[in-house]
C-alpha cells in the first residue's frame, strides 16, 4: 500500500526535479547561475548558488506530487507561507555549502604558495611653490604628504620618495645649444619652457643627439637655489614605447649608455653640479631629476647665447653615448618631486590574529597583524625586542636601525624553506597578517606582549590613486616656507587586488614553474610578479629580441609587456614605462632565469585597426544605444587587456577572424543581421568577410570605429 493513498506513485515524475528552464537538478551546486566564483578544465566560469526563487519554483513542481488537494496560491494562504520560509533558511545554507569548492581551492592554492598579485600604489608628481620668504630654498625631505580626493569620496594620501628643495626660483628660459666647433662655443637658441604634447615638443640635444650638444635651463629670482634643485621633464610619447630593456650576459653590442654631465654657470665658468636621483633614464622618458648644486650660484649668460638674458643658468650636456631615438621633451617643471599613493606608518606594535574562518592557522608559529593593511610588498621593516640574538649592550651606528642592535627578521614568501635559525616571516599583504616561524621552519618567536614591532611600512595601493591634474592640493605635511601643492599631471599606474578569478587561472601555471623561469611561459608568468612593475599581460618568445624582428639568437628570451589598462572600453593601446621593463628585466634575470639567458622586455608591437559596421536591428529596437554597444563591443572584443573570446585579452599575434567579429556583434538582441563589417588595417583596407593575419607578437590598436543601423526590411530589399 502506498503511503500517498490508493494508486498514488511513491515518487514524483523525474522530470519534477529539474527547476524550471534549468536544464539540471535543482539540488546540485550548479543549479541557479548567480556567481560564477570557478572554472572549470576549459576557463569557462561554473555556474553556482541557488537563489531563493529556484526553491520555491522547484518545491512548488513537487507539490501536485505530494499534496494534489493544495491548490493554495495567494499570497496569505498557509502553504505558500511555508514554502517562502523554507526557501528563505534554506538559501542560506545552500550558500554556505556552495563555498565549498571555493574554499578548497583557496586553500589547496594558499597551500601550494599561490596568491592573489597584490594591489601596486599609483605614482604622481607633486610641484611645491615657495613662499617668497622661502630665501634661496628649503628642503622638504622624503615622506612630505599631500591630499587629493579620490573617487569614492575618501582622502587619496600622496607620498614623496625622494628628498626634494623648494625655492621661490623659477624657470623662465629654455634654449638648445648645438656642439662647439673648434674654440668657438656652439650656437644656443631660446625655446619655449613648456610645449604641449600636440606641438611635438622640442629636441634637447637636437635631432642627432651629438655628443657635445646641451639644453640650458635659465632660472630668475632675487636669489639663486641653493643646495639642491628638483626638476620634472616630461617626455613626448613614443608612438612604439620605450626602447626595451636587456639584462643578462648575451646581450646583444649596441650603442653605449648616453652619458650626460650636469653644471652651473657662475658668472663665466662652470662649475658641477651632482645628480642624486635620476628617473629619467637620462631624459628618455618622463620622470624627475634631483642635484646638489655648488654654493655661490652666480648669474651670466651662456657663451654664443648673445640673445639670452642674464639669469642662473644650468646646463645639461651630453658628453658620450649615444641615444635609440633622439629625446623630445614637451614641459620641465621646476620644484617637482615624484610621489606614490601610499602612506608609510612607523614604529606600531603588531597586534594577534586570532584563529577564525577568514584567517586560519597556517601552522605552529605566531601570527600578528599591522593595524592599516594592505602593506605596499617590500616595505615592511619588524624587530623583536626580546631576541635572544641581539647584544647585551647597545651599540652605536650611523642610523637609528643600527643604533638599536635589534637584529631586523627578513621576509620570505615560504617558512617551508626556512631553517631553524632564520628569523623569516610571510606576509599576506592584503590582510597585513604577518606569520612566523615555530622553531623548525624559521626561528620561533620568544614569548612577550607587544614585543614585535613594525618600525615602518607603507600602506596604499589601487587605481584610485590615479588622481586627476590638479587634484592634490592639500598639505598634510607642513613645511616652513612652502605655500602650496599641486599636481601638473595626472597620476599613472596603480592595481587592485587581483580577482580571484584571475588568480585561479594563473595558479596552476604558477605551481608549475616551481619559482624558476625555464620555459618561455615560465617568463611570462613570473614576469607578473617583478616588484616596482606595472604589468597586466607578457608574452615571452625564445631566441627573439624586439628591436632585431626575424633573427634567431641563442640564449635570448624576448618579454613583451602590457601594463593595466583604466578602461577596457578605450581604443588606446597600453604601453609600459622604461621603469617597468627595467624592473621586469632585472626581476628575471636576477634569481628565476637559468644562469647565461638574456631577458629583454620590450613594449608590443600595435596595429591599428578602423572598422565600419552597418547593423540590421528588430523593430523598436532603440537605434542609438545599439550603435554604441556595438562600437563598444568590438573595441572591448578587439582591446590586449579585456578582448578575446575568453575575455583575457586579444591574443599575440591573433588574426582578425571575420566570423568571430560578426559573432560578437550578435551578443546583442537587438541586433537580427550585419550586413556590413569592413576593416582597414594600419592604413590599408581589407577585402569585405575576409581574415586578416596580425604580423608576430603584434596586438591590436582600435582606432575609429563607425556604427550606422538600417531598418531590417531594408536588409531583405538587399538580400533579393
Amino acid at each position: 500500500m502506498n503511503a500517498h493513498g490508493p494508486g498514488r506513485p511513491a515518487a514524483v515524475d523525474p522530470s519534477a526535479r529539474l527547476a524550471p528552464g534549468a536544464g539540471e537538478p535543482w539540488w546540485t551546486l550548479s543549479a541557479g547561475a548567480t556567481r560564477t566564483a570557478l572554472l572549470d578544465a576549459d576557463g569557462r566560469p561554473v555556474p553556482l548558488g541557488v537563489t531563493r526563487q529556484d526553491l520555491i519554483a522547484a518545491l512548488r513542481a513537487r507539490a501536485g506530487g505530494f499534496t494534489p488537494e493544495w491548490t493554495g496560491t495567494g499570497p496569505d494562504d498557509a502553504g505558500v507561507a511555508l514554502l517562502r520560509l523554507f526557501a528563505l533558511m534554506a538559501e542560506a545554507v545552500a550558500a554556505r555549502v556552495d563555498r565549498l569548492p571555493e574554499k578548497l581551492l583557496v586553500e589547496h592554492l594558499r597551500i601550494a604558495g599561490v596568491s592573489a598579485l597584490p594591489a601596486s600604489p599609483a605614482q604622481v608628481m607633486l610641484r611645491l611653490t615657495a613662499t617668497a620668504v622661502a630665501g634661496p630654498g628649503v628642503q622638504v625631505p622624503a615622506g612630505f604628504q599631500a591630499g587629493a580626493p579620490g573617487k569614492d569620496g575618501t582622502e587619496v594620501v600622496l607620498e614623496s620618495v625622494d628628498d626634494m628643495w623648494v625655492s621661490p626660483a623659477e624657470l623662465t628660459v629654455l634654449a638648445v645649444g648645438g656642439p662647439a666647433t673648434g674654440a668657438l662655443p656652439g650656437p644656443v637658441d631660446d625655446v619655449e619652457p613648456a610645449q604641449g604634447p600636440e606641438t611635438g615638443g622640442f629636441l634637447p640635444f637636437g635631432a642627432q643627439g651629438a655628443a657635445g650638444s646641451a639644453l640650458w635651463l635659465g632660472f630668475t629670482a632675487p636669489h639663486a637655489p641653493e643646495g639642491g634643485l628638483s626638476l620634472a621633464f616630461v617626455a613626448a610619447p613614443r608612438p612604439g614605447g620605450p626602447a626595451a630593456a636587456a639584462r643578462g650576459a648575451v646581450a646583444p653590442p649596441g650603442a653605449p649608455d648616453p652619458q650626460l654631465r650636469w653644471s652651473v654657470l657662475d658668472g663665466d665658468t662652470f662649475r658641477r653640479a651632482d645628480v642624486v636621483v635620476d628617473r629619467t633614464g637620462a631624459l628618455s622618458g618622463t620622470g624627475t631629476i634631483q642635484l646638489r648644486l655648488p654654493a655661490g650660484w652666480r648669474p651670466g649668460r651662456p657663451p654664443g647665447g648673445t640673445q639670452l638674458p642674464t639669469a642662473h643658468w644650468l646646463r645639461v650636456r651630453l658628453v658620450g653615448g649615444a641615444y635609440a631615438e633622439p629625446p623630445r621633451l614637451v614641459a620641465v617643471l621646476p620644484h617637482t618631486v615624484l610621489a606614490s599613493a601610499t602612506r608609510t606608518v612607523r614604529d606600531e606594535v603588531l597586534s594577534p590574529v586570532p584563529v577564525g574562518p577568514r584567517e586560519p592557522d597556517a601552522g605552529a608559529g605566531v601570527r600578528l597583524r599591522v593595524a592599516t593593511p594592505p602593506v605596499v610588498p617590500g616595505s615592511l621593516t619588524v624587530t623583536v625586542a626580546d631576541d635572544p640574538a641581539a647584544p647585551l649592550f647597545p651599540g652605536t651606528g650611523p642610523t637609528p636601525l643600527a643604533r638599536r642592535s635589534v637584529p631586523v627578521w627578513r621576509e620570505v614568501p615560504d617558512l617551508a624553506a626556512a631553517g631553524p635559525a632564520d628569523r623569516v616571516y610571510t606576509l599576506n599583504a592584503e590582510t597585513g597578517v604577518v606569520a612566523f616561524g615555530d622553531g623548525v621552519h624559521g626561528v620561533a618567536l620568544p614569548p612577550g606582549m607587544g614585543n614585535v614591532r613594525a618600525l615602518s611600512y607603507r600602506t596604499g595601493g589601487g587605481r584610485q590613486g590615479a588622481v586627476a591634474v590638479d587634484a592634490a592640493s592639500v598639505l598634510r605635511t607642513a613645511v616652513p616656507g612652502v605655500a602650496s601643492v599641486t599636481n601638473p599631471l595626472a597620476g599613472n599606474g596603480g592595481t587592485d587586488t587581483e580577482p580571484f578569478d584571475a588568480t585561479v587561472r594563473r595558479g596552476a601555471a604558477e605551481i608549475r614553474t616551481a619559482g624558476r623561469a625555464v620555459t618561455p611561459a615560465d617568463h611570462a608568468l613570473l614576469a607578473l610578479r617583478a616588484p616596482g612593475a606595472r604589468i597586466a599581460r607578457a608574452h615571452a618568445v625564445p631566441g627573439h629580441h624586439p628591436d632585431r624582428p626575424g633573427a634567431r639568437l641563442p640564449g635570448i628570451v624576448g618579454v613583451y609587456v602590457v601594463p593595466p589598462d583604466e578602461d577596457p572600453a578605450t581604443a588606446g593601446a597600453p604601453l609600459p614605462t622604461a621603469g617597468d621593463l627595467a624592473a621586469i628585466a632585472e626581476h628575471l634575470t636576477r634569481t628565476l632565469a637559468p644562469t647565461g639567458i638574456t631577458v629583454v622586455a620590450a613594449a608590443p608591437r600595435y596595429v591599428r585597426v578602423d572598422a565600419r559596421i552597418v547593423l540590421a536591428l528588430a523593430p523598436g529596437a532603440d537605434r542609438a544605444a545599439s550603435v554604441r554597444r556595438a562600437e563598444d563591443g568590438l573595441r572591448r572584443f578587439l582591446h590586449p587587456l579585456g578582448g578575446g573570446a575568453a575575455g583575457d585579452g586579444w591574443p599575440f599575434g591573433g588574426p582578425l577572424v571575420h566570423s568571430a567579429m560578426v559573432r560578437r556583434l550578435f551578443t546583442d538582441d537587438a541586433v537580427t543581421a550585419v550586413p556590413l563589417l569592413t576593416l582597414t588595417v594600419d592604413g590599408l583596407p581589407v577585402r569585405p568577410c575576409s581574415d586578416t593575419p596580425l604580423p608576430p607578437h603584434a596586438l591590436v590598436h582600435v582606432g575609429r570605429v563607425t556604427a550606422s543601423a538600417v531598418a531590417h526590411t531594408t536588409t531583405q530589399q538587399m538580400g533579393r
